[in-house]
């Protein structure tokens, strides 16, 4: 992905874009695109020494298949999308790109670390709820888009009806103000083709239906 330019210049205007629309003072620091680089390739179980505190690292699909998750000394927990992202307004919205089994799946990893702060992607530190709600809360969002895109598609809807239908549903002021119409689009229309793929294929986590850790 970093070698390709298209990648690079989305990067550097979504960037540009979330400073502007968060308030960060003077923007996104410069950089080449030649920064942008792998250094290590990390996975499951590994640890990074960073000195003063170690990182923890967990494997966490359904966003994309390579998300991961940060556990900071065993007190921070820095979850992916996989999980759920959370608006200012509090709420969490799904994005199970490449897998909603995957999602749920990593849902259920995340809570068994029982790590007490979390970093909630696009938010910050959860202070609004313990962490058993905020798990509960993520868990519950995915069901409801998981359940109401295979509903669309019983009834025999396209792609593009189910779109539709999904924004009218879940896509509320919050979200809209965050997210532009082309990423919700983007977006929502991968969630879709997952849902519907997973549904015919019978893929399914094999931990839903168990309570949270």
């Amino acid at each position: 992905v970093l070698k390709r330019q298209g990648a690079l210049d989305m990067m550097r205007r979504l960037n540009d874009e979330a400073a502007e629309y968060y308030g960060a003072a003077g923007g996104v620091a410069p950089y080449e695109d030649c920064d942008l680089r792998i250094d290590q390739i990390v996975g499951e179980g590994d640890i990074i020494d960073l000195g003063d505190v170690t990182v923890r690292e967990l494997e966490n699909p359904g966003h994309t298949k390579c998300c991961l998750v940060f556990v900071a000394g065993e007190e921070y927990i820095f979850p992916s999308e996989t999980t759920c992202y959370k608006s200012r307004s509090g709420k969490v919205y799904p994005a199970f790109l490449s897998g909603c089994a995957d999602s749920l799946t990593s849902l259920y990893h995340c809570a068994e670390q029982h790590i007490t702060k979390i970093m909630a992607p696009h938010y910050g530190l959860v202070t609004d709820s313990s962490p058993q709600e905020y798990w509960q809360a993520c868990l519950e969002s995915i069901l409801e888009s998981r359940d109401f895109i295979v509903e669309c598609g019983k009834k025999g809807m396209d792609e593009d009806q189910i779109l539709r239908a999904y924004e009218v549903r879940f896509r509320d002021d919050e979200i809209r103000a965050e997210q532009p119409d082309h990423a919700f689009d983007i977006n929502t229309r991968s969630m879709i083709r997952t849902v519907l793929r997973e549904y015919n294929e019978g893929i399914s986590s094999p931990l839903e239906g168990h309570p949270l850790p």
